[in-house]
């Protein structure tokens, strides 16, 4: 990886994905629970044995020593595919310590168990794994038969080595249908440095079919903070009613950079947008003080929904109660 800002991340990432990065401030098992879990790996029945790989993996670089019998699980095909699959995830959220096991990682990323090839890209991010053995094996996944598989190929891939290919990839996938849209939104938040191809695609995705996509490229954008800003502008005067409300929600997200914005949202001419718009500065309570002039005029909304939403909004940033958590 190129620098702490690109960890920082993929660590956003692959919280997104539900894998957590290897670091060292990650809950820390003790000696007596990592004994008794590598005692488990050998377990005759599946779900005991699935259930102490996860377990050694919330342990993080407290496992070290279940490295050896990970790999070995890992590399055998006659394992079953689910427990293989977690091996690889504990593997690398285990983190540098498991570093010995980046040979059989790139050998399975050909395996005929998709779980194993789901998983073990992100372990050879979280390895930062960027040989180009490594880089050679990710990219024929990005033609994968799997959606996730393909997402996340091209996540390692950007990850270790900015391939522009993933970029690209990831930008095409954002519009697909299903898993592969989300994933890839997720995916493209974790790039870096927001450039304008990508809060374009990011923008796009705001009006994507399925509401799942939607949602997820409104906080990605929203996380991105002011860079954003420019992005949103399009979706929020021209899209359809979906997207202008999922760019409302972005704005919400962004906090108090988002106000100005949602200020101007609360003219909107659909009363969904307008009552978003309210909701989302309610949210903020007192940090979005400077609404409050503008939700005074919108308690007068032609729209009861809207009127409902100003009002409530306007005692949260008056500081009136409490704030109200998303």
């Amino acid at each position: 990886m190129k620098n702490l800002a690109t960890k920082a991340m993929l660590a956003v990432l692959l919280a997104g994905m539900g894998v957590s990065p290897s670091r060292g401030d990650q809950p820390k098992a003790d000696s007596l629970s990592v004994d008794t879990a590598i005692e488990q790996l050998g377990s005759a029945d599946v779900a005991i044995r699935w259930d102490a790989v996860r377990r050694l993996g919330e342990g993080g670089p407290s496992a070290a020593a279940a490295v050896p019998v990970l790999t070995e699980m890992l590399a055998n095909p006659r394992e079953h595919e689910y427990v293989r699959g977690m091996a690889a995830r504990t593997l690398g959220r285990i983190g540098a310590e498991a570093r010995s096991a980046v040979p059989v990682l790139i050998d399975v990323l050909s395996s005929a168990h998709v779980s194993v090839r789901r998983n073990a890209p992100i372990a050879l991010a979280q390895l930062e794994a960027s040989e180009p053995a490594t880089i050679a094996a990710l990219r024929p996944l990005l033609d994968d038969g799997d959606e996730v598989v393909r997402v996340r190929a091209a996540s390692a891939l950007w990850q270790l080595s900015e391939t522009e290919e993933a970029v690209e990839y990831l930008r095409t996938a954002s519009a697909a249908r299903g898993r592969e849209a989300y994933e890839a939104v997720v995916a493209l938040g974790s790039l870096g440095a927001p450039e304008q191809r990508i809060l374009s695609t990011l923008a796009a995705a705001l009006a994507h079919a399925d509401a799942d996509v939607r949602d997820t490229a409104a906080r990605v954008l929203g996380r991105m903070g002011k860079n954003a800003l420019p992005a949103l502008k399009k979706p929020l005067e021209e899209g359809d009613v979906e997207a202008r409300v999922a760019a409302v929600e972005a704005l919400g997200w962004m906090g108090e950079g988002g106000v100005p914005a949602l200020i101007y949202a609360l003219k909107n001419d659909q009363a969904s947008v307008r009552r978003a718009a309210a909701r989302a500065l309610g949210r903020m309570g007192v940090s979005a003080g400077a609404a409050a002039s503008a939700l005074v005029e919108a308690v007068n909304d032609p729209q009861a929904e809207v009127r409902a939403a100003a009002a409530k909004a306007l005692q949260r940033v008056r500081g009136a109660a409490g704030h109200q958590s998303r």
